[in-house]
């Protein structure tokens, strides 16, 4: 190759290299006189091809980004030749203000800041002197700290199923590609952000509480409140005036009241009662084992508490339908709503915490009247089974009926059972249509994988209870033929009469609704009642340990990583 070829060969180079160049810059209003000119710096090429190297490398997959996450953010940079969106060649643009704004104060809406941690302490780093491969990493992490956080603030900080077998919620995170799309043409990212938490108004309410809580701990919490028979209607002492100020900060007493006033009179009787009820506590007015046991979680626990139910809330979809059956199962009450009011609500029995009702979304199907009732084998196998060794005759004295494999009754009196085992047991057990059914005289059925579905029960008297957790899973309604009036007369014009005419057939029939109803079996210990107020609950099946814990185990990225490049 001669000399001539040499330098002609460096001229194309040069030129396509300034070319690029000034597509390049046009990105960035910063560098726009430089474009208009032809010139470019190096620093800002440099920048570009970093940013392009960074977005494509294997670090990206170590900041708890899911794979379509990281797909959008390598795409987003690749259809905008790899200029930056947060940075500039002096260091992050303005629009970065409002993003560490969201993210340092992520924990107003009991997300955890600490998840941000190295994002956040970016903004106090001098980049004056900063290489273009130090702008380039901060803006990757930016973008990844705006994905993580969208997807926390729309579908919560894990995956509900990592809490137990018995929760199915499936959370609808944004689509990636589409949430960086929306937020890099909305003049303020940040706030678009926070706009992707729950815009419902149970939502904002409760988060109002989880941050008057806070602000009550900051101010030292609130009194205990110790045993004492003084605490009577009538009664005068210093442990009246301790209840006082404990029930005023809870906001059971109104504001007007006095709060030192030492007498046990109506008015602290009436908030004590406004308190139980937020408790679940029978309103009698009298600070008993219990009550007093309410009144002594510190205020950091309930903290705690309200903190589990938002990441809760955020699990579900802002429109849960226009009408649509939720069940709240620590409340242990069924309510059928209808454009955002409650429209109908019973008590319902759920499961026994050996054998919990799931959390999970579907939609009501069918409605069966007069239902046979096919025993799971779990029941079969270790409830029945032990009682047809003793007495045969029990399937036909509670209606009961053995089949075979091959769909034909069996007389139980031709099985020797005391050589049947729960593993050789190779039979179903149906119960008949009857006043004897387990199910009942009427059942809701939302087909899914746990097998578990609404319906009436013989056992009326587990209603008065109130805590009722003794069912096998499944939901029992204690009207279920007002229940099925309200979700059939809009759809068939069927009134509670002609649903009790159509029973009373002891016909089995199975009615398909025109149009299914969403059905949400929840778990919210901590929720906004309809009169405005915020109720707890105990946690009967422990899943708000399972979650602290799940949450606990997330490990926050707090090292700001070094990632090196060389340049080819």
């Amino acid at each position: 190759m001669n000399r001539g070829t040499i330098i002609i060969g460096m001229a194309v180079l040069i030129s396509i290299s300034t070319c690029q160049g000034r597509v390049l810059a046009a990105f960035d209003n910063n560098d726009k006189n430089a474009a208009e000119a032809g010139v470019l710096s190096d620093n800002t090429q440099d920048l570009a091809f970093f940013i392009g190297e960074y977005s494509q490398s294997d670090y990206l997959h170590d900041r708890g980004l899911t794979d379509s996450e990281n797909e959008a953010l390598q795409q987003f940079y690749a259809a905008r030749w790899n200029q930056p969106y947060w940075m500039n060649r002096q260091g992050p643009k303005p629009i970065v203000a409002g993003l560490i704004d969201t993210l340092r104060h992520a924990d107003f809406y009991a997300l955890n800041s600490d998840d941000f941690s190295d994002v956040i302490s970016l903004q106090e780093r001098d980049w004056r002197q900063s290489e273009p491969i130090d702008l380039a990493r901060a803006e990757i992490r930016f973008m990844q700290a705006a994905l993580l956080y969208g997807r926390q603030a729309s579908a919560g900080r894990i995956n509900p199923k990592k809490t137990g077998r018995a929760v199915s919620i499936q959370p609808d995170a944004p689509d990636p590609a589409k949430l960086l799309d929306r937020m890099s043409n909305h003049e303020n990212p940040g706030l678009y952000l926070r706009n992707l938490h729950p815009q419902t108004a149970e939502y904002a309410r409760l988060r109002e509480v989880y941050l008057d809580y806070r602000n009550i701990e900051a101010k030292g919490g609130w009194p205990t409140i110790r045993r004492s028979g003084s605490l009577r209607m009538g009664r005068k002492s210093k442990h009246a005036a301790t209840l006082r100020q404990r029930l005023f900060l809870s906001g059971d007493l109104p504001p007007g009241a006095s709060k030192d006033n030492p007498l046990f009179y109506s008015e602290l009787r009436e908030a004590l009662q406004r308190f139980q009820k937020r408790h679940g506590i029978k309103p009698d007015g009298v600070v008993g084992v219990k009550t007093r046991a309410a009144l002594n979680v510190p205020v950091k626990k309930r903290i705690e508490q309200i903190a589990l139910n938002l990441e809760r809330r955020r699990w579900l979809p802002d429109d849960l339908g226009q009408r649509h059956v939720l069940v709240n199962q620590p409340e242990y009450l069924l309510r059928v709503v209808e454009n955002g009011k409650s429209i109908h609500q019973t008590r319902v029995v759920i499961g026994k915490p050996s054998q919990q009702t799931p959390e999970f979304s579907d939609e009501i199907e069918l409605v069966v009247l007069n239902p046979y009732w096919n025993v799971p084998r779990s029941i079969a196998t270790k409830e029945i089974l032990p009682i047809l060794r003793r007495n045969p005759g029990y399937l036909s004295r509670k209606g009961m009926q053995l089949v075979n494999s091959r769909g034909k009754s069996v007389s139980p009196y031709r099985i020797n059972w005391g050589n049947m085992s729960r593993r050789s047991f190779r039979y179903n057990i149906r119960q008949r249509p009857g006043s004897r059914n387990a199910l009942g005289r009427i059942k809701f059925l939302f087909p899914n994988k746990h097998s578990v579905y609404l319906h009436d029960t013989p056992s009326k008297s587990l209603f008065r209870r109130s805590r009722r957790a003794f069912s096998h899973g499944c939901v029992r309604v204690q009207d279920p033929l007002k229940l099925a009036e309200v979700l059939m007369k809009p759809q068939f014009g069927w009134t509670k009469k002609t649903i009790t005419r159509k029973i009373s057939s002891r016909r089995n029939q199975a009615v398909r609704l025109k149009q299914s109803i969403p059905v949400h079996l929840t778990y919210h210990t901590v929720w906004m009642g309809e009169d405005g107020n915020v109720h707890f609950s105990e946690d009967m099946y422990g899943r708000d340990q399972s979650l602290a814990t799940a949450l606990n185990q997330i490990v926050p990225i707090r090292k700001y990583a070094e990632f090196s490049l060389s340049k080819h």
